[in-house]
């Protein structure tokens, strides 16, 4: 913890939080310590279940199991930022990673599916422009309202 310097222990944190959602103020790195916001979010028992039941089917593919620690954690969305408070709160967080997630997942399909970074220098850095500036245009705006692909939203 920042203000103590003592560790964090994130298991136990979680374990004793009431609230569904928190945000904590940490530090990490040994010798350099980079001061960082912690978000924790619960999520809905289906979501969690559905998490957990696909790193089950994982480790079971890979000949491991899944230690109950790892299991309760499936059960929360975890972010590390270093996006200031002033702007960015908890609610906030999260909305921009939801964008944001959606905005990598839109560019590794264009590259896996459609061959953009093989198709020419050019080409290529049209869509890492366009990325950059749709991340500054979404970061400029801390209460985006752009539904995404699977949300009630749309």
């Amino acid at each position: 913890m920042p203000e103590t310097g003592s560790a964090f222990e994130l298991l136990a944190r979680l374990k004793a939080l009431a609230a569904p959602e928190a945000e904590y103020k940490v530090l990490l790195g040994g010798r350099v310590q980079l001061p960082l916001r912690l978000f924790v979010r619960r999520l809905s028992p289906k979501a969690a279940d559905a998490r957990r039941r696909k790193a089950k089917k994982k480790a079971k593919k890979q000949g491991q199991s899944c230690s109950a620690a790892y299991r309760f954690l499936l059960g929360w969305d975890i972010l590390l930022s270093n996006l200031p408070p002033e702007t960015w709160g908890l609610p906030q967080v999260f909305d921009l990673y939801r964008i944001r997630f959606q905005l990598e997942w839109l560019f590794r399909t264009w590259k896996d599916q459609l061959g953009v970074d093989e198709l020419g220098d050019w080409l290529w850095r049209l869509a890492t422009t366009l990325r950059r500036r749709f991340s500054s245009l979404w970061s400029q705006n801390p209460t985006p309202k752009i539904p995404f692909y699977g949300s009630s939203d749309l």
